[in-house]
């Protein structure tokens, strides 16, 4: 459906992003997989520090790191 009124003729801007999805809520236990340079790992999260866009994740046997939400997606099951 085309949007009336005077936003339906203005011009998008350079810097604008339409479609920009909204970050992904993370919960403490949540299963994650995180994704670096040298491909993907499994972890489960700690912690979260939303105000700092950081999640705290165990990976086991290679311990803890902080890192960004956005290194990080959802594990599927």
């Amino acid at each position: 459906m085309p949007r009336a009124g005077p936003q339906a003729a203005r011009p998008r801007l350079a810097y604008e992003h339409p479609h920009d999805s909204e970050l992904h809520r993370y919960a403490e236990g949540e299963r994650v997989r995180h994704y670096d340079g040298n491909g993907a790992r499994a972890g489960r999260i700690v912690r979260t520090l939303d105000h700092e866009g950081l999640v705290e994740i165990d990976f086991g046997h290679e311990g803890t790191a902080v890192v960004g939400i956005e290194e990080i997606e959802p594990e599927r099951a």
